[in-house]
């Protein structure tokens, strides 16, 4: 019986002029979403970026994208790790 297990995380660049306003409700959202585990905000080096871990089983990284341009249009997925552990 295969019992591995997937995990990824989505690198997202937001716009330099998107507003920080939204944050804090964009961040609720996330979590909040199904197979979303975190969501970092970079608030030092890279203050425009965003990053997720999530479940690629249950939510797609095209979805997440979708929801953060809600808030951020112009918001760009540079990178995503995708990462399997085995039990």
């Amino acid at each position: 019986m295969n019992n591995d297990k997937f995990f990824a995380d989505i690198f997202v660049h937001l716009h330099p002029d998107s507003l920080f306003d939204d944050r804090g409700k964009l961040e609720k959202e996330l979590c909040e979403s199904s197979g979303v585990f975190s969501v970092h905000f970079d608030e030092d080096e890279l203050r425009h970026a965003i990053f997720i871990a999530y479940n690629p089983e249950v939510v797609a990284s095209e979805t997440i994208l979708e929801i953060i341009r809600k808030s951020y249009a112009k918001a760009v997925k540079v990178a995503s790790i995708l990462m399997r552990v085995r039990s």
